[in-house]
Formats: C-alpha cells, sequence, structure tokens
C-alpha cells in the first residue's frame, strides 16, 4: 500500500474561501483517506508541511498538446489535468500511458480533430453537408475521444446536424462557436463551452444571453496578451519568462507567426480592452468559467502560462483569488464531470494535490511558489519537479515526440 500523511498543513479544499489549518491528510493509493488534525498511523512516510498551503491540482482548459516536452512543464508547474483541445492518435496513446502509469503527467481529456467549413489550420476535417457533419461526429465517437471541437465556418444546416447527431449520441461539443447560427440557436442546439474573450460576440447583450444560458466560457486571457505583446507591439518574445523550455521548433514556429502578421489587418483591428470588456460581461453574469490558456500559442508556455492566467482573471476580469482558483479546480472538475472524485479536498477524492510555500488566497501569484506536487498519490518534491524542468531544457529535439 503507498500511504503518506501530509502533517500540520494549510488546506485551500475549495469547498469554500476559508483556511482549514493545522491538519493533517492522509493519502493511501492516490486517494484521500482522512483529513484531522493529529494523525499518527505507524509506517506511513511523513511529511512535514508545517507553513505550506495546499489546493487541488490545477486544470488548464485549453491546450494544444502537441509535443512531449509539454508534458512534463505541466506536471512541474501543478497542472495535474489538460483538456486538449485537438486531438489525434498519439494524444489518446499519452492519455493511455498517463492513465496506466508508465508515463509521468497530467490527465488528458481530449477533443476529436478541428471540424470546419473550411481549412484555416492544415489537417482540419472539412465538413460542408449534414452528411459530412454527422459522419465527422461518429467518427469522433468511434476514435475514443471525449469532445467534438468546431471552427465557426461550417454551413448552418451542415452545423446543426453535426449538434444534432453530438446530442443523439451523447458527446459535447466544444470551441469556437458558429458564425453560421444566431446566438439563440447556438445556445439552443446546446453548444457546451465557448473558448477565448475574442470568440464572444462583439455587443453586450448577444454576451449576456451566453452567459446566462449556461454555456461555459474559457477567456484565455494569456493568448490575447500574447498577440498584443509580440505581434502588435512587437516586444522580444526572446525575452519572456521561462523562455529557455521553448523547444526549437516553437521558437521558429513563434517567429514565422510574428513576421507573417505584425502587419496584418487582422492584428491592426485587435482592440485587447474591448475583449476584456465583453468577458467582464460574461464574468459578472455566470460562474461557468474554466481556467485555460491555449498553449503553445505566442508567449504561452506550457504550465507556466496558467498561473499568468490566473493573474489576469484577477487583474483583467476581476475574480477575486478564490473564484479564480475555481475556475481551475471546482469548475473544470464540474465541466468535466468529474467533480466526485476532483476539484476539492475532500476524503474520498483523488489526492492530485499542489503544495504552495505561500497563499495564493491572499495574493494570486502565490501559485507559482511551488513545494511539491503529488499526482494520484505520488509526490513530487521540488528536487524532482527541477528536475523535470531540466529534462525539457536539455531535450534532443530529434527525441522529441510529436502529435501530428
Amino acid at each position: 500500500m503507498n500511504s503518506i500523511i501530509l502533517k500540520n498543513t494549510n488546506l485551500i479544499t475549495m469547498k469554500d474561501d476559508k483556511l482549514l489549518e493545522h491538519v493533517d491528510v492522509l493519502i493511501e493509493d492516490g486517494k484521500i483517506i482522512k483529513i484531522e488534525a493529529n494523525l499518527n498511523i505507524e509506517d506511513v512516510n511523513v511529511i512535514d508541511c508545517s507553513n505550506k498551503y495546499i489546493m487541488p491540482g490545477l486544470f488548464d482548459m485549453h491546450v494544444h498538446l502537441e509535443s512531449s516536452d509539454m508534458i512534463n512543464l505541466f506536471i512541474a508547474n501543478g497542472v495535474t489535468a489538460v483538456r486538449n483541445m485537438w486531438g489525434f492518435k498519439k494524444t489518446l496513446e499519452w492519455k493511455e500511458e498517463i492513465n496506466e502509469g508508465k508515463k509521468i503527467g497530467p490527465d488528458i481529456y481530449t477533443t476529436g480533430p478541428l471540424i470546419d467549413g473550411k481549412t484555416i489550420f492544415e489537417g482540419t476535417k472539412v465538413v460542408t453537408t449534414p452528411e459530412e457533419a454527422k459522419k465527422s461526429v461518429l467518427q469522433t465517437i468511434e476514435d475514443g475521444y471525449d469532445y467534438v471541437k468546431t471552427y465557426p465556418n461550417i454551413p448552418k444546416e451542415a452545423f446543426v446536424k453535426l449538434m444534432e447527431t453530438a446530442k443523439k449520441y451523447g458527446i459535447k461539443v466544444v470551441g469556437h462557436g458558429s458564425r453560421t447560427v444566431s446566438t439563440d440557436e447556438l445556445i439552443g442546439l446546446g453548444y457546451f463551452s465557448l473558448e477565448h474573450s475574442g470568440m464572444l460576440p462583439q455587443n453586450e447583450e448577444e454576451v449576456l444571453k451566453i452567459a446566462k444560458s449556461g454555456m461555459w466560457f474559457t477567456p484565455t486571457q494569456v493568448v490575447l496578451w500574447g498577440l498584443y505583446k509580440y505581434v502588435i507591439k512587437g516586444h522580444d518574445v526572446t525575452s519572456i519568462d521561462n523562455y529557455e523550455y521553448v523547444n526549437n521548433i516553437d521558437k521558429n514556429t513563434w517567429k514565422e507567426f510574428i513576421n507573417t502578421y505584425k502587419d496584418s489587418e487582422v492584428m491592426k483591428k485587435f482592440n485587447v480592452e474591448e475583449k476584456i470588456k465583453l468577458a467582464k460581461v460574461f464574468i459578472e453574469n455566470s460562474e461557468k468559467i474554466l481556467l485555460g490558456t491555449d498553449c503553445k500559442n505566442v508567449g504561452v508556455i506550457a504550465g507556466f502560462s496558467l498561473h499568468d492566467e490566473l493573474e489576469y482573471l484577477v487583474k483583467d476580469l476581476g475574480l477575486s483569488p478564490y473564484d479564480a482558483l475555481k475556475t481551475g479546480t471546482v469548475n473544470a472538475s464540474k465541466s468535466l464531470e468529474i467533480f466526485d472524485k476532483n476539484g476539492t479536498i475532500e476524503e474520498g477524492k483523488n489526492a492530485n494535490l499542489l503544495i504552495l510555500d505561500e497563499n495564493p488566497l491572499i495574493d494570486i501569484t502565490n501559485t507559482k511558489k511551488i513545494n511539491a506536487v503529488i499526482k494520484k498519490g505520488n509526490y513530487y518534491n521540488r528536487e524532482k519537479l527541477d528536475e523535470l524542468l531540466e529534462n525539457v531544457k536539455n531535450i534532443d529535439i530529434n527525441n522529441l515526440e510529436i502529435v501530428k
């Protein structure tokens, strides 16, 4: 039996915004078994957590898991689960390997391949007819993915068929919404999760409809600011914190993207403040907010960027530190329908935990002060986390696994 006691710790249970002080946590076989003061059990590994703060592991609910180095970066940053937004066969292989304990990494929930009405990105599944739309949903289910991911250019009849098929077969649709149906139709068809502040409708009344409908929303503020700083304003992307963990393939991709779009009409029309204003309308009228980053976009590094996103949720969108943390713990678990086992620190739930040196309820940036991470009961101390980071920094690009 794999058992540990976290001794004399301060728990951020996420059941409420109160701190549960000076308690012990017994973990056995990846589960939280008991929470109480002064636990004394023989033959158990005891870890002194005095003056530490323990919260549930974080979920990044919008990632593009494109290369194997990202897996280490997530765990090293306390990200114990991700929702991947463009799935490939390799994604499913990694998911299985992590579930079986063969690979260190976050739990993976993933959409199938991107579905759209035209090819914006290479590899897009293009559907233009109801028959193609139905087939794309059934194929996504058959291949074993968790969600259908759409872009907004699917013709109306095809999009309606896609949504009807997804509902019939019990798979949820997430992504960029639709430009071919109205907001009311999108809501009525049951679109589950809208991604990015930049994909909200361009007027407050329509945003308010979506907020009140119960649809989930992932702002991904960090990617907005990445585009603004490094593409529009021309700041040096190589100067960002933790740039040393960006592999050479991504460095070149970022450089090419910046050169391609820095003078484009799209970027000239890009208004960060307007997008923040619209996101605030949603957030002031709904609690269904998810924490996500859209890594690997320009300036958005796996793992590290999730802590930046938490800071943006507080600074940009006005959330309290507790409510910001909810987006990547409680809300994420509820959205994924796994809240019975995740999202809060309670007896019987999974031991996916983040151990911090300072209290993030006082200052949200304290989520960066990571002392250790526990994933399904496996304890990774600071030395082990640094080892994971060092492995990424020194990775041989020829040994990097790419999903595509």
